[in-house]
C-alpha cells in the first residue's frame, strides 16, 4: 500500500448563526469545522482516486463514488471508517466496490450514492447520450459485490430518443447528480443537475417511499443562479450553473449544493454555494433561498483561489447537524480532492 500522505486539517475560521434544521425555521448559515485534501496522484489498489461525485454514510463508514470510466479503473466505490466525534479521512484504510455494467447499463457514469443498508447501495448514472444508440441514465441498487439488484423505472418523458434529433429527456450530462434517503422519513429523492430537454423552466427534484421503484412526487426546483453575500465581489461570466447534490433537511426541505462554471480574469474557475428548497402548500413548486457561497470564504481562497468542483453532499451524525462536501478533481492533474465538514449552527 502506497504510504498515505496525512491529510492537512484546517481549522476554518468562519461561522454564522442558524435557528436550527429540526424546526421549520429557514436555514441562514454554517459552520466549517475541518479540511482534507487528496493530491492527484494517491492511489488505493494502485489506481489514482479521483472523480469522486457522490459520498453517502451509513452506521460508521462513509462511502464515496467515483465516476472514474474504464481508463481510470472503472466505477467504483470507496469504503472508509468514520467518526464525527472524532474526524477523520484517511483513504489508505480505504476498501474498494466494483460497480458492474450489465446488458441495460453498457456505460456507467455514475454521479449520485446513498447508502440504504449494509448490502443495498442506491446510485444514479448519467449514462452517455452521445452514444449511437444514446444510453440512457438509471437510478438502481447494487449489493456490495457491484452487481446491479433492482432499479427505478423513469417516466417516458425523462428519457430521450434513442437516435436522431433530441425532442425530450434529461440532457448529457446534467442528469441525476442528487441522491439522498432519510431513515426517519423513509423516502428517498434524487435530483436532476439541469433541466429537462422540453421543460427548461424549472430543474426536477424526485421525492420516493423507501422501497418504492417509481417517481412517486416531482417537485419543480427554480433555475440556480450564482449567490454572493457580496455581490461586488462576483466574478467573470458565468457559463454554466446547476445541481450537483442534496439531502433531506426534513419532510418539508431539502439543502442542496449548486456548483457551476465561471469565468473571471484568472481564467476558469467553480462558483460553490448552499441553498434551502422548501415545499410549497398547494402546488409541486419549491421556494429556494441561498444562505453561503464558498467564494466568499476568505479561508478558502488560499488553497483553492479559483473554487473547486464541488459534487458531493453528506450527513455524517444522525442529528443532521454535520455534513461533508467533496469535490470532483476531474482527474486533473492540476486539482486536488478536498473535503470540507461543515455544521449547522
Amino acid at each position: 500500500m502506497e504510504k498515505l500522505v496525512f491529510f492537512t486539517l484546517i481549522l476554518l475560521s468562519f461561522g454564522f448563526s442558524f435557528a436550527g434544521n429540526g424546526s421549520d425555521a429557514p436555514v441562514t448559515g454554517v459552520q466549517a469545522l475541518k479540511k482534507w485534501s487528496l493530491p492527484y496522484d494517491f492511489k488505493v489498489e494502485k489506481k489514482r482516486v479521483g472523480g469522486l461525485s457522490g459520498c453517502s454514510m451509513f452506521e460508521d463508514h462513509l462511502y464515496f463514488v467515483s465516476d472514474s470510466r474504464g481508463a481510470e479503473g472503472g466505477p467504483r466505490i470507496y469504503v472508509i471508517s468514520f467518526n464525527s466525534l472524532k474526524p477523520e479521512i484517511d483513504f489508505s484504510k480505504a476498501s474498494v466496490i466494483s460497480v458492474k455494467t450489465d446488458s441495460e447499463n453498457k456505460i456507467l457514469d455514475l454521479e449520485g450514492i446513498a447508502v440504504f443498508d449494509k448490502d443495498q447501495i442506491f446510485l444514479s448514472s448519467e449514462g452517455d447520450l452521445n452514444q449511437k444508440p444514446r444510453q440512457n441514465p438509471s437510478l438502481f441498487w447494487i449489493n456490495t459485490k457491484g452487481v446491479k439488484t433492482k432499479s427505478v423505472t423513469m417516466p417516458e418523458d425523462y428519457l430521450p430518443e434513442k437516435s436522431g434529433k433530441q425532442t425530450k429527456g434529461v440532457q448529457n450530462n446534467l442528469v441525476f447528480e442528487g441522491l439522498s434517503v432519510d431513515f426517519e422519513l423513509k423516502k428517498w429523492a434524487a435530483m436532476l443537475e439541469g433541466p429537462l430537454v422540453q421543460d427548461r423552466a424549472s430543474l426536477k427534484l424526485v421525492e420516493s417511499a423507501l422501497d418504492s421503484t417509481k417517481f412517486d412526487k416531482i417537485y419543480n426546483y427554480p433555475t440556480p443562479v450564482p449567490y454572493s453575500s457580496n455581490p461586488d465581489a462576483m466574478p467573470g461570466l458565468n457559463a454554466y450553473y446547476g445541481i450537483s447534490d442534496i439531502l433531506f433537511l426534513n419532510s418539508e426541505s431539502f439543502l442542496t449544493l449548486e456548483r457551476g462554471v465561471q469565468f473571471g480574469r484568472g481564467g476558469m474557475g467553480f462558483h460553490t454555494q448552499l441553498c434551502e428548497a422548501v415545499k410549497t402548500k398547494t402546488s409541486n413548486e419549491l421556494s429556494r433561498s441561498c444562505f453561503y457561497s464558498m467564494n466568499d470564504d476568505e479561508s478558502l481562497k488560499t488553497d483553492i483561489p479559483s473554487g473547486a468542483n464541488f459534487e458531493g453532499l453528506c450527513w455524517v451524525d444522525k442529528q443532521k447537524k454535520k455534513f461533508i462536501v467533496v469535490s470532483d478533481n476531474n482527474f486533473s492533474k492540476s486539482e486536488k480532492t478536498v473535503f470540507i465538514l461543515y455544521q449547522l449552527n
